[in-house]
């Protein structure tokens, strides 16, 4: 059990007294006033239980074969959502004893922060704009920040309006929301709290932009393309609040949308900055050779209609996945520069079009979106909106085992469901957030990233590994997205390579005899260190090992010296 799963389960128990209040508290919410709810309604509308579901603002061509025109979906039945539960009578609240401090993945100033030691604020900018300067970058990250009259940044929509996304320029409806991912978010995401992907026009001429935020992790990450060279540049955001000083952040502070505004600091690295670290950007978008041509994309696993783990108003899956969104956050609530009723018209498709327009139509392993839900929901009664069996998928058991073949596991595959989180975890947490959000019990929030469906975790983005796996196969599986021959074989970190005959020297050659001995003993260091370490390898942001399987890759790595050590030969004899 995580540090984060251990403090909500505390704290869930503490509210147990709570539960009438909090069953009560799930209420039904209505359209917030103002002209942009007249054209995109706010709640979905359900087929057998009032009006049609709406069908979305853009549509796309029909689906081709990768590479082609986007696909358009075709309205499927949904099921009623669950009846609300009424309105509770006031009632004093009951004292809760503070929560404890809350741990995050990636806590601006932590002394676990992958930037840490990384310069921050107007340092950083000034080195940010010495690089666009000697690479002659031409691209809106770099001319917005490096001209002649760089702009404040404080909020979330500040940052989208000055790129030229977001409802403050031209009432931008470029945007899409999902509820589960396997980039480096991939721990903090659900329907509760989902990710947000907003860009520019897919065939504009310049300033093409990508921006992805979710709340919990004070980050956000960009992808603008050159306007003179065409070719992506990555770049990534991070901000501080006011509660990070003293490192004193909770989880209403970080879940509610408050992380979205007052920023006291914004610090932008560019990849070349961070291809050292655990936030390398090549890690996910440099396509190995082994799937096809060396080259950066644009990411979208689930590229084609029904697009799975993406929220849409008319798509089966996209809906039940809406309908959790909208019982927990009022139509009133602004969410990733969103206005609440604006959410509804999320819209994958249009991404879709953005990827398949930067020519990264063909995606690697693509999850096959259409079968995959289709053999779910055939398989176990309920699916999508009820999850408590999970879904069986011949396609997504094909598709997973290829991901995670030696060589492949760039990014690990999505979940078979559409829903990866428990339906009580759910509940509870929506009852919560209702009850507390903008009041002064807001710190009570438990930490909605960890709904989880626990005993899956290991099919769910890879977060967990596979209890099945041992030596060299869980190596690859744990760190091959990091640790590979096809990333740069001159950085620190290449001296580890899941390939153990291919420990990179960082000059061209390879380690032998004593001095990878050596480096095996740093991996089984690594791999035993605490997961708050910032050491701690796979980060535990990205992965989680199970104490036998740290066990397990302790005696492999020994197996594997040339020379065992003395721990080694320690190791190895109680053992036997």
């Amino acid at each position: 059990m995580s540090a984060r799963t251990n403090y909500t389960f505390q704290f869930l128990t503490r509210l147990s007294a709570l539960a009438p209040i909090l069953l009560a508290a799930c209420a039904g919410e209505t359209d917030a006033p103002g002209a942009l709810s007249q054209d995109i309604p706010s709640t979905v509308n359900v087929p057998g239980a009032g009006a049609a579901a709406p069908t979305p603002a853009v549509n796309t061509p029909a689906a081709q074969p990768a590479g082609q025109t986007p696909s358009t979906p075709t309205a499927a039945p949904i099921p009623d959502p669950t009846t609300p539960m009424p309105t509770a009578k006031a009632t004093p609240p009951i004292p809760v004893a503070p929560p404890p401090q809350f741990t995050g993945l990636m806590q601006t100033g932590a002394p676990n922060h992958p930037l840490a030691t990384f310069p921050t604020g107007e340092a950083q900018r000034a080195k940010l704009c010495e690089r666009g300067r000697n690479e002659m970058r031409d691209d809106v990250v770099i001319n917005t920040f490096c001209g002649a009259t760089p702009p404040t940044i404080t909020s979330v929509t500040e940052l989208q309006t000055a790129l030229g996304v977001g409802f403050q320029v031209n009432n931008n409806q470029r945007f899409t929301f999902n509820a589960n991912t396997s980039s480096l978010a991939a721990r903090g995401v659900n329907s509760m709290v989902p990710r947000l992907v907003m860009f520019s026009n897919a065939n504009g001429a310049t300033d093409r932009v990508a921006f992805a935020f979710s709340r919990g992790e004070q980050a956000i990450e960009l992808i603008a393309r050159d306007n003179v060279t065409d070719r992506l540049n990555f770049y990534f955001a991070v901000y501080s609040n006011a509660c990070n000083e003293g490192s004193n952040c909770k989880a209403g502070d970080m879940l509610s949308p408050d992380v979205e505004s007052k920023f006291t600091e914004i610090s932008i690295y560019p990849q070349q900055d961070l291809q050292n670290t655990t936030l390398d950007c090549n890690a996910c978008h440099l396509v190995p050779a082994a799937q096809g041509a060396t080259r950066v994309l644009f990411r979208m696993q689930e590229l084609q209609n029904p697009w799975t783990h993406f929220m849409r108003n008319n798509t089966q899956g996209g809906a039940t996945l809406l309908r959790d969104y909208q019982a927990m956050h009022p139509a009133a609530e602004t969410y990733a520069g969103v206005p609440g009723n604006r959410v509804a018209a999320t819209d994958p498709a249009q991404l879709e079009t953005f990827v398949r327009a930067q020519g990264d139509g063909n995606q690697p392993n693509e999850f096959r979106t259409n079968q995959i839900e289709g053999q779910v929901r055939n398989s176990a009664a309920g699916q999508p909106a009820n999850n408590a069996t999970p879904g069986t998928s011949a396609q997504w058991t094909t598709q997973y085992n290829a991901a995670n073949a030696a060589g492949n596991i760039v990014l690990h595959f999505p979940y078979h469901d559409v829903k990866a989180y428990e339906l009580p975890k759910q509940t509870e947490f929506t009852a919560t957030y209702t009850r507390v959000i903008g009041t002064p019990m807001q710190n009570e929030l438990p930490d909605l990233r960890e709904a989880f469906v626990e005993e899956r975790l290991f099919e769910i983005s890879g977060i967990n590994m596979n209890p099945a796996l041992k030596g060299q196969d869980l190596i690859n599986a744990a760190c091959t997205q990091c640790h590979r021959s096809s990333l740069d074989q001159t950085l620190s970190r290449s001296k580890f390579n899941v390939n153990l005959a291919a420990f990179s020297d960082t000059m061209g050659g390879v380690q032998t005899g004593a001095e990878r001995d050596r480096e095996l003993r740093t991996a089984i260091t690594r791999v035993s260190l605490p997961p708050t370490d910032n050491k701690k390898m796979p980060p535990e942001r990205l992965r989680t090992l199970s104490p036998e399987q740290i066990t397990d890759l302790t005696k492999f790595f020994c197996s594997q010296m040339s020379a065992m050590d003395a721990e080694c030969q320690a190791t190895m004899a109680v053992s036997q």
